[in-house]
C-alpha cells in the first residue's frame, strides 16, 4: 500500500500537467496544481468525482454554475456531471479522486 504525502508533491508547471498518484480498475487519484489563470474547462465525466482543495482558492465549474472553493473544502461531483477548475485567485492545488464505473 503506497502512502503519498500529497502536500509534499505539490508542484506548479507551465503548461499545466496533472500528476497521477494512483490508478486501478475502480478508482483514479490525481494531483491538480494550477497557476493563477490556468484552468481545466468544464467537461462531462461518467465517474463520480471527489475534489479536495489542498491549497489556495479558485472556482469549481459545473453544469450547476460556478462555485468559489478554498483550501479545506471538498467538492463532490456526481456521475455524469460536468466539472472543471479555474485558478483565478492565485495558485490552486486539488486532490482529485474518481470512482470509476
Amino acid at each position: 500500500m503506497p502512502i503519498h504525502h500529497v502536500k509534499d508533491l505539490i508542484e506548479y508547471q507551465q503548461p499545466f500537467a496533472p500528476r497521477l498518484l494512483h490508478k486501478d480498475s475502480h478508482s483514479k487519484s490525481m494531483l491538480i496544481c494550477l497557476e493563477e489563470q490556468q484552468h481545466i474547462p468544464a467537461h462531462a465525466e461518467s465517474n463520480q468525482g471527489f475534489f479536495y482543495v489542498l491549497e489556495g482558492q479558485g472556482t469549481f465549474l459545473s453544469d450547476e454554475g460556478e462555485v468559489n472553493v478554498k483550501a479545506g473544502e471538498l467538492v463532490v461531483a456526481l456521475s455524469g456531471s460536468t466539472r472543471g477548475f479555474r485558478a483565478d485567485r492565485g495558485r490552486l492545488a486539488v486532490l482529485a479522486t474518481a470512482v470509476l464505473l
